[in-house]
C-alpha cells in the first residue's frame, strides 16, 4: 500500500521503520532540517543491541495532498489543528485516515470527517527519539485502531484489515471493535503513568517497583475508575492492562515527562483534562486528579520561566 505519515516524532518514526520494507511509505515532517537529515542518512532504529536503518520518502507537510491508500496522523492532539485543516480541505481525495493521539477529546471533531475509512489508534509500545534521524525502540506492545463511525453509521474497514492482516515482527497492529473500551482503557494509562512519572520525574516502571509510588497508583486509578463508572470486573481488566503496559515500557520515561524535560508543552490537558471534564459533567468528586494536573501545570509554568 501507499501509506503517508504526519509527524516526524517518536511514533511517526517507529511507525515508518517498520511499515516501510512492506510498503511504499513518505513521512510528512514539519521542518526542513528533520527532512534533510532523514534523507540523507535514513532512520535508525535501535532495539535491544540491534541497530537497522531504513529509508523511505521523506516531505514537509505543507506537499501532503492526502493520496494515496492511507495516511497515519501521529502529531500530538495540541497539533492537530492545522492537519485537521488540511484534512477538511483534502477530503474527497483521502481514501483512509489512522489517528494516533493520546486522549480522547479529539474524538467528537473526527467524527465529522467525510472520508471513506476513518481510523482511531492505542500505542502500546515505548519508544523514544533521540533525535530527527534516531529512535529507541524500548518496549514492544501492539498498536490497536478501531473503525470510528460517521454520525453511528458504520464506515468501510478494508484499509484496516489489510493493514492489520499483514505480519510485522516486534509491531503488531490489531483491530477492535470496541472503540471505546479500547480509548478509555489507554486514557486511563496515559493519566496514570504520564502524569506521575511526570511529576516525580522517573522510568515508568518505577511506578510498580517502588511501593511509595504505587500508594500513590492506586488511588488515583481507583478515583478515575469511579469518575467512568466501572464494575468492579471491568476495574479489575483496567488493573491488569495498566500493570501490563507499565512491564511493557518499564526502562522507559513517558512522553510527557520527555515533553517537560525539553520545554514542549505537554499533553496534561488532553488527557487529566479530560477526565476532569468530564469528573465535572458527572458532578463527582476528583480530588487527586485535579491535585495532580495543578501539579503538572505548575512544572510546565516553572519550566517555562513563568511566576
Amino acid at each position: 500500500m501507499k501509506i503517508s505519515i504526519i509527524g516526524g516524532g517518536a511514533i511517526g518514526l517507529l511507525c515508518a521503520a517498520y511499515l516501510a520494507p512492506k510498503h511504499k511509505v513518505t513521512v510528512y515532517v514539519r521542518t526542513a532540517s528533520q527532512r534533510d537529515q532523514l534523507r540523507e542518512n535514513g532512520l535508525s532504529i535501535s532495539l535491544g543491541d540491534k541497530v537497522e536503518k531504513h529509508h523511505f520518502s521523506v516531505e514537509l507537510f505543507e506537499n501532503w495532498d492526502g493520496s494515496g491508500d492511507l495516511t497515519i496522523i501521529t502529531v500530538k492532539q495540541y497539533q492537530l489543528e492545522p492537519v485537521m485543516k488540511q484534512v477538511k480541505k483534502l477530503s474527497d481525495d483521502i481514501r483512509a485516515l489512522l489517528f494516533l493521539q493520546n486522549g480522547m477529546g479529539h474524538l467528537q471533531a473526527l467524527e465529522e470527517l467525510t472520508v471513506e475509512e476513518l481510523y482511531v489508534g492505542i500505542v502500546e509500545h515505548g519508544v523514544m527519539k533521540l533525535d530527527g534521524a534516531n529512535i529507541r525502540h524500548a518496549g514492544v506492545g501492539p498498536i490497536q485502531i478501531a473503525s470510528l463511525p460517521f454520525y453511528g453509521k458504520t464506515r468501510s474497514s478494508k484499509i484496516g484489515e489489510r493493514l492489520t492482516e499483514t505480519s510485522i515482527p516486534n509491531f503488531e497492529l490489531q483491530m477492535q471493535t470496541d472503540l471505546l473500551w479500547m480509548m478509555q482503557k489507554k486514557l486511563v494509562v496515559n493519566c496514570l503513568v504520564n502524569t506521575l512519572t511526570t511529576i516525580l520525574e522517573i522510568n515508568n516502571g518505577k511506578l510498580i517497583e517502588n511501593k511509595h509510588y504505587v500508594r500513590l497508583l492506586m488511588p488515583f486509578m481507583e478515583e478515575i475508575t469511579e469518575i467512568f463508572e466501572w464494575s468492579n470486573d471491568q476495574k479489575a481488566v483496567i488493573k491488569q492492562y495498566v500493570w501490563q503496559v507499565i512491564k511493557q515500557t518499564g526502562a522507559n520515561k513517558s512522553s510527557m515527562l520527555k515533553d517537560l524535560e525539553s520545554g514542549r508543552k505537554t499533553e496534561i490537558d488532553a488527557i487529566l483534562g479530560y477526565v476532569l471534564a468530564l469528573a465535572a459533567k458527572k458532578d463527582k468528586h476528583a480530588p487527586l486528579s485535579a491535585a495532580f494536573y495543578e501539579m503538572l501545570k505548575g512544572k510546565e509554568q516553572e519550566k517555562k520561566g513563568g511566576i
